[in-house]
């Protein structure tokens, strides 16, 4: 089995992934050699922060698909952002400085750590009446985010995605009873690694996925691991 992992900072000199050509081309490595064949590269867009890197993530963008033709010639690349929501970002994204997920109508988002409930309730829900479908990007972190409350989303709608590294962290005395409890009642939708680097926030999924799979059945681990995510690309003509 191959894995999809939706939510990455590969693409160099965009946020604050990958900072260099040669860091961008060994986290890629790493991740193909990890087992992953369809890869989305979501860099944040965040103005605030990251300043406007729409140009600057195309750059990196091209220069990735070109080296990935002549040595992943099998890894289907993706390219979109990971929104950073506040009021009026649905003009980024209706503007175009911020990309959906690849040819599709999904938007990866992100929230701050200490949102209020209703302030995520309420961008989500402003995304769908915009038109779009929103995946609520590393769910486990908000602190307010409740995992009824992300059940009553789900209905409606929404999509949840966790990090690999949440998932592996059940597996300690100390873990996230909130991830376990996402992960029990089948509110995840994607599991990623919103990875950073090649070192202490890699793009792999592999070790995540064989605890996930032990623990809550290998059925549901290929869902949230794999079909997914091609069901969407594939459904939109990529993926393929």
């Amino acid at each position: 089995m191959f894995f999809s992992d939706i939510h990455t900072h590969i693409l160099y000199g965009t946020d604050d992934g990958a900072k260099t050509l040669e860091d961008m081309l060994l986290m890629v490595k790493s991740s193909y050699e990890d087992g992953t064949r369809l890869l989305c590269l979501t860099p944040h867009f965040f103005p605030a922060f990251f300043g406007d890197n729409h140009k600057k993530s195309e750059e990196a963008f091209e220069a990735l698909s070109e080296y990935c033709k002549q040595h992943y010639p099998d890894l289907k690349l993706i390219f979109g952002n990971e929104l950073g929501y506040r009021h009026d970002a649905i003009s980024w994204i209706q503007s175009g400085l911020c990309r959906p997920l690849g040819n599709t109508n999904y938007i990866l988002a992100e929230f701050e750590v200490t949102d209020s409930e209703n302030r995520i309730t309420e961008g989500v829900y402003r995304l769908q009446n915009a038109g779009y479908v929103p995946i609520v990007a590393h769910a486990e972190r908000y602190k307010k985010l409740s995992v009824q409350r992300m059940g009553a989303l789900r209905e409606n709608g929404v999509l949840i995605q966790i990090n690999a590294d949440s998932v592996l962290k059940t597996n300690c005395m100390i873990g996230s009873c909130k991830t376990k409890n996402m992960i029990k009642k089948r509110y995840v939708d994607f599991v990623a690694s919103d990875a950073h680097n090649s070192t202490t926030r890699s793009p792999q999924l592999k070790k995540s996925y064989e605890f996930f799979a032990e623990k809550y059945g290998k059925e549901y681990a290929k869902r949230v691991y794999c079909d997914n995510a091609m069901r969407i690309f594939s459904e939109n003509g990529e993926g393929k």
